[in-house]
């Protein structure tokens, strides 16, 4: 059995921005749920650190739950973040953006 499932485009680029604006970091997402997002990024963040994320015209204030070196790249970050607000649905501003791409999985994988 199939069921559907979406990925972030290939072609999504986002940014990290410290809460006074100071600091830009190019991200690329890989994976997006309703309340967090998988990027790979060229630095490490702190875990627990607050930043906003912004894709497209999105401004949305997050938090670091882990930065590892990523397994398969040299020199490059998986790291992972959420948001605490609740009404904010992230796998929802990925699809009105239009940066989800529909793929077919089969159940259980």
């Amino acid at each position: 059995m199939e069921t559907r499932r979406f990925r972030v485009s290939g072609r999504a680029v986002g940014r990290i921005v410290t809460l006074s604006g100071d600091r830009l970091l190019t991200v690329r997402p890989t994976d997006v749920s309703r309340r967090g997002l998988g990027f790979i990024a060229k630095e490490p963040l702190p875990h627990g650190g607050q930043f906003w994320f912004e894709i497209d015209e999105a401004r949305l204030r997050v938090e670091v739950i882990h930065c590892h070196s990523h397994l398969g790249i040299e020199n490059m970050y998986h790291c992972g973040i959420f948001t605490r607000d609740p009404d904010i649905d992230l796998e929802q501003v990925f699809a009105q953006l239009g940066l989800l791409e529909e793929a077919l999985q089969a159940d259980g994988f």
